[in-house]
This record gives C-alpha cells, sequence and structure tokens, in this order.
C-alpha cells in the first residue's frame, strides 16, 4: 500500500459556495481510503471550508482556523495555532465522491490543498 495525494484549487465566490471534483474509488482499482485532506487559505474572510461526503457535509471549519499560503495581516501569535486540513479515514466508494468546498464571504476565499489517501499498488 502507498501513500499518494492529489491537489485542488478552489476560487472562492462572493455569491456562490464552490466545490471541487473531488476524490472517489474508481472501477477496476484498489480502492481509495482517504486519510487526510490538507488545506491552506488565501485569506481570513469568515467563509466556511466544508468537505462532503457525496451530497452530505461531514466537516466543517471558517477560514480562520486554516493557516494562509498568502501573508495574512491579521495573523497574530494569538492566532498562530491553526488547523491543516481535516482529519478523514475513510474507505472511498465508486461514484460517491468526498469534496471540499469554500462558501462565500464579503470577500471571496479561495483555497488550495490536497487528497491524502492510501492504495493498494
Amino acid at each position: 500500500m502507498s501513500i499518494r495525494s492529489q491537489a485542488f484549487t478552489i476560487t472562492g465566490s462572493t455569491t456562490l459556495e464552490v466545490k471541487d471534483a473531488g476524490i472517489q474509488s474508481v472501477a477496476g482499482e484498489a480502492p481509495k481510503t482517504l486519510k487526510a485532506i490538507t488545506i491552506s487559505v488565501s485569506a481570513w474572510n469568515g467563509a466556511i471550508v466544508k468537505a462532503y461526503e457525496g451530497q452530505t457535509q461531514k466537516q466543517g471549519a471558517y477560514d480562520t482556523d486554516f493557516r494562509g499560503y498568502a501573508a495574512i495581516a491579521s495573523l497574530t501569535e494569538g492566532n498562530t495555532v491553526l488547523k491543516s486540513g481535516f482529519e478523514v479515514d475513510r474507505t472511498l466508494e465508486v461514484g460517491n465522491p468526498y469534496q471540499v468546498a469554500v462558501g462565500s464571504a464579503s470577500t471571496a476565499t479561495s483555497i488550495r490543498g490536497s487528497y491524502i489517501y492510501e492504495q493498494d499498488d
């Protein structure tokens, strides 16, 4: 079994929740076990970052809970312990993607990260 990653980038919106294509197991291949999702944000605007399995929301947190990939002016010593993403540990099914989404905010928050998963060779 090897550990692999699949990168993603989501450009946020001021009016809509935006999802990425997600990750899922593929018929004819060994199933993928999603271990974690790493996430970093462009800014802290109060947007909610969510993880979905199919249509069901599994996790969510404000963008202020995640580290930034760009300089964030409001970063202070009081908020330097930030999440690196979501822990998942779930075997993925064919046709049922696990996806990340970023909600709307008055100023769009973009996110980037990667799905970390295990899969038999």
